[in-house]
């Protein structure tokens, strides 16, 4: 049986979902429309909907997002593929790419200088797409 998530009441206390605080309350921070565990200090932030709430923590990259089932938090995985996996496949869908370029264009130069510039190129693309995906 399937619970709907239950929509979250800013100004209640409910307990912890973070997994390592054992017995941790979630309480309303005053002046803020946000919950906090004293016992673990942690930050959550429900969501525009107040559906689900965030961890506000600086130590995943990610949030990590709950939502209530009236008696208990689950947690939300993230299905979609994370911004280095997707740099990870661009640049061997580029370093293909280049490589059939390269065997077409018949670029005078030995293989091995040819190899070498087809890898520092995508090289060159996968760091580029990492710094963008951080900034």
């Amino acid at each position: 049986m399937v619970v709907a998530p239950q929509k979250i009441d800013i100004n209640r206390t409910y307990p912890c979902p973070n997994p390592q605080c054992k017995g941790g309350k979630l309480q309303p921070i005053t002046l803020t429309h946000a919950l906090g565990c004293f016992q673990c200090q942690q930050i959550f932030a429900p969501t525009s909907d107040c559906l689900a709430i965030q961890s506000l923590s600086q130590s995943h990259l990610t949030p990590a997002t709950w939502y209530w089932q009236g008696h208990r938090w689950v947690r939300i995985c993230d299905r979609a593929p994370s911004s280095s996996s997707l740099a990870w496949i661009l640049t061997l869908i580029l370093m293909v790419f280049l490589s059939i370029l390269a065997l077409q264009m018949q670029l005078p130069m030995p293989g091995a200088a040819q190899a070498a510039l087809i890898i520092l190129s995508g090289a060159v693309m996968f760091l580029s797409v990492q710094l963008r995906s951080r900034y």
